[in-house]
């Protein structure tokens, strides 16, 4: 190997700057850039540590690392030929080059060749060692030419490779590249100081407090390193010197004014002028610029940016809205205090473009949060109209920050923004008090504002009132509101729809859980089906949602020939990440685990249960996923476990999102199954007492306790008031046909046994049901098996001849023992004591009293004594553990 002319400097890079004496190490960025790719390149802003981070790896190679030389570019390396003589050049200096004629003549056979490219690769390729070509300030290279030139070098000769620092986006960090040639980047995010590093920034200076000035400088500077810099560097000189606690305004101010010449002090005119101007967004493209800055030129636009780059004062960075660049945020803040002095009176029109751009653009926090800054609630209105659900599903914690301190007063004009933010409240289950009274306002400011409104504008508004209406409970009011919803969507006109074309689909997600909530399922599932067609035709995700809303509504029905078919589509979906385990995908889940239920997979259906742990008390779906818990529960024989879990659930209600008295029926039905599968039967009775006997949960319940209680006469009669596929659901009419066929059979009426059992049978086989006959007793099951297969043809025996499948969750009968209320009361003291005259104390009464009451409560539960009586008293349910 050529042994260079001078000595390389430590760590073998000839021409490397030194390492300085401020030098923060950064050995996770060192690691990323030694792992030997061919070409590796830092992007950051000026001082944003790039030229620092190369040194501290040049010096940290190991010693078998291949020789290298650093090369610093200028504006007089712009050109193709410039660029190519300052690196052969160097190499050459650096003595590495002393065999190899064809590099020694390339400068002068570049001016001349038609194929320089292929040129380079010849004199490359006679170098006799390994090299590594460091180029630092690439952003001086101008020529276009130069970045494949350096890409088709490394192509051909895998001896060398190239790390560049530079300040702008160029195309060698394009995705095309990647794909040839294998590359690192460190990008300007990457390249901040982390928190750590910039307390060990201050520790390295001296400061006393190094822990609590790094976590203020940090914030401040947002891991800028010049930033970072120029903070020490002021609070050194200030009078407390390292011994300061705190980073003061003064001190900030101090600060950013050093920089401020470091800034501004770069730009023409006429870029400074737009930059101050452009300081009011986040991120700016070409056409942002060229709005905020009042040019129509496309290439002025264009060049701003490019002078902005090279001054160090942002970067270039490829984002979902393509070529973006972003100003450094102590640059950001400087631009922006000057905007504010020079021109106060053009801010909020600056801010209000910026914002309808960012709308355009897909971003719909930004836009509202610019526009809440200015106080233009009409524009907050429209950006929140229209991009309801991307603000709900991707900011809905930053949505509650940004309008929680909006005056009530000024969200009673805006319903819009006051149920956004109800919704934002609600999704956090922290707030929920919050979230009921921005409902109530969203309701109240709807309802006065909607006669006034046009058709689009009255259906937005009838939606917030529906949305509002069942999120507090109030299913009864919510229903009327949303019947008058669904009327004027149906005579929307397709322009008027097109005004909406953002907002409908969700608006129809929300109308059609009021109607689910309603017991309108077909309704709600049609309103789901529209939704989730709507959206797909878009592309937008709300499509998810609908689809899972649809999902769990027809499982809910028992519906699971159609449920399989969506949930398979749905596995086969990517969907936005964590979608599928939280609220958008709940109902999925919920489907999933019925869908489980029907397999008699318990395990299963628990897992997917499982899955949704994290959400299940935040959503107002909590007591769809009771009733699926208590199913499982009832198939795993946990049947005391299970109830009493809910029976916690009931009595501390009120941490749980509202819930209607649908909703209310459902829960304690699931209840009372619990407690009559674990012998409680006259428990369960109270229970169905509080809700009336039409309701279709609770009908088929109190049908099913009176088959358990020997009143099967009673169980048909309460099934008649509730017949019908307009009243009860696939699943409640299969359930339902299954106790008609048992207590008929009871009643010695084979005939209507048959008949009911056949009809139970065929829904259960065209919609994949099988947990009704878990909810009817295994001897009743055993029964109707006998009585069906003694026909010559048994339409049943599909369904009924492999009763082993089936887990065995009622008792065949329950007792009906009913004490009265005071005996109750004493039969509970007896618990604790058997002596009558302490009892008699404890409730005011004589010892006679007590004793005639005991003696009548032995009676009723046909007991001889305490123990004897407490022990039925418990296998009846009058008493707990």
């Amino acid at each position: 190997m050529a042994s260079p002319t001078r000595d390389s400097p430590a760590g073998g890079f000839y021409g490397g700057p030194r390492v300085p004496s401020f030098l923060i190490p950064r050995p996770e960025l060192v690691a990323e850039i030694s792992t030997a790719a061919p070409l590796t390149v830092v992007r950051g802003p000026s001082g944003g540590g790039k030229t620092v981070l190369l040194a501290e790896w040049s010096v940290n190679r190991p010693e078998d690392s291949p020789p290298g030389v650093w090369v610093t570019a200028h504006e007089g390396t712009a050109t193709r030929l410039a660029f190519w003589r300052e690196v052969i050049t160097t190499v050459i200096d650096a003595g590495y080059a002393a065999y190899a004629p064809v590099f020694s003549r390339l400068v002068a056979e570049m001016r001349v060749t038609d194929d320089p490219r292929r040129l380079l690769v010849r004199g490359f390729g006679q170098l006799r060692t390994a090299l590594t070509i460091v180029v630092d300030d690439y952003h001086h290279v101008r020529a276009a030419s130069v970045h494949p030139d350096i890409v088709f070098l490394l192509e051909h000769c895998p001896h060398v490779s190239f790390v560049i620092a530079t300040r702008t986006l160029t195309p060698l960090e394009d995705p095309s590249t990647a794909l040839s040639l294998e590359t690192v980047v460190v990008d300007p995010a990457t390249l901040r100081f982390t928190l750590s590093e910039t307390v060990a920034a201050f520790d390295q200076a001296g400061f006393e407090h190094a822990q609590t000035l790094g976590l203020a400088a940090h914030d401040i500077t947002d891991g800028s390193a010049i930033a970072i810099r120029g903070l020490i560097v002021t609070l050194q000189r200030a009078p407390a010197g390292t011994a300061a606690q705190e980073i003061s305004p003064e001190l900030i101010d101090a600060s950013a004014s050093v920089l401020h010449d470091s800034v501004l002090g770069r730009l023409t005119p006429q870029t400074t002028e737009a930059a101050i101007r452009c300081s009011v967004a986040e991120v700016l493209t070409v056409d942002l610029v060229r709005r905020l800055s009042v040019t129509d030129d496309v290439d002025a636009a264009e060049e701003c940016l490019v002078e902005l780059e090279g001054a160090g004062v942002g970067m270039w960075s490829v984002t979902g809205l393509g070529r973006t660049f972003q100003v450094s945020a102590m640059a950001r803040s400087i631009l922006s205090a000057e905007l504010r002095t020079r021109y106060p009176s053009d801010v909020e029109d600056l801010v209000r473009t910026a914002a309808a751009w960012a709308l355009e653009n897909d971003q719909p926090f930004t836009a509202l949060r610019d526009a809440v800054s200015i106080g233009d609630l009409d524009l907050a209105t429209r950006v929140a109209q229209s991009r309801w659900f991307t603000l709900l599903s991707y900011h809905a914690e930053s949505v509650a920050r940004l309008l929680s301190p909006l005056s009530i007063r000024r969200l009673y004009s805006y319903p819009i923004l006051a149920m956004v933010l109800a919704l934002a409240y609600s999704s956090s289950g922290a707030h929920r008090v919050r979230a009921i009274e921005m409902f109530g306002i969203a309701n109240a400011s709807a309802k006065l504002r909607s006669a006034k409104a046009g058709p689009a504008e009255r259906l937005v508004l009838l939606t917030i009132q529906s949305a509002s209406l069942r999120s507090t409970g109030n299913l009864d009011q919510a229903i009327g509101v949303t019947d008058r919803a669904m009327r004027l969507f149906a005579d929307l006109s397709m322009q008027q729809r097109d005004e909406l074309a953002g907002i409908l689909p969700v608006m129809l997600e929300h109308l059609g859980l009021t109607l689910y909530y309603s017991g309108q399922a077909d309704r709600a599932v049609s309103a789901f089906a529209t939704s989730y067609a709507m959206a797909e035709s878009t592309g937008a995700e709300s499509r998810h949602h609908a689809l899972a809303l649809q999902c769990g509504a027809l499982a809910m029905q028992g519906e699971i020939a159609r449920v399989r078919p969506l949930i398979e589509q749905i596995r086969g979906e990517m969907w936005p990440e964590g979608w599928k385990e939280g609220y958008y995908g709940s109902l999925y889940r919920l489907a999933e685990s019925l869908s489980a239920l029907e397999q008699f997979d318990f395990p299963r259906a628990q897992y997917e249960l499982h899955l949704m742990r994290a959400h299940v008390n935040l959503t107002e779906h909590w007591p769809l996923f009771r009733y699926a818990q208590a199913m499982i529960d009832l198939g795993l024989g946990q049947a005391a476990e299970g109830s009493a879990a809910l029976e916690i659930d009931m009595t501390t209600i009120s941490h749980l999102p509202a819930i209607s008295d649908r909703s209310r029926a459902l829960l304690d039905s699931c209840r009372a199954g619990l407690l009559m599968a674990n012998g409680q039967g006259v428990k369960a009775e109270s229970l169905l007492e509080d809700h009336p006997k039409t309701s279709p949960w609770t009908a088929v319940m109190w049908a099913r306790r009176w088959l358990l209680s020997g009143q099967p006469d009673k169980a048909i009669r309460t099934l008649a008031r509730v017949s019908g596929e307009e009243v009860l659901s696939v699943r409640l009419r299969s359930e339902s046909l299954l106790i008609r066929a048992a207590a008929a059979l009871r009643l010695e009426n084979p005939a209507m046994a048959l008949r009911n059992v056949d009809a139970a049978v065929r829904l259960m086989v065209e919609h994949h049901l099988r947990t009704p006959l878990m909810l009817v007793p295994r001897s009743d099951l055993v029964a109707l098996q006998a009585l069906a297969a003694a026909r010559p043809v048994d339409p049943a025996a599909a369904v009924l001849s492999d009763l082993e499948q089936v887990p065995s969750v009622l008792p065949s009968a329950l007792s009906t023992v009913r004490l009265a209320e005071r005996e109750l009361v004493v039969l509970n003291h007896l618990v604790n004591t058997g002596n009558m005259a302490e009892i008699g104390r404890e409730l005011f009464v004589s010892t006679n009293t007590v004793k005639s009451q005991v003696r009548s409560i032995y009676r009723k539960l046909d007991a001889s004594s305490r123990e004897e009586a407490l022990l039925r008293a418990h296998e009846h349910g009058l008493i707990g553990d």
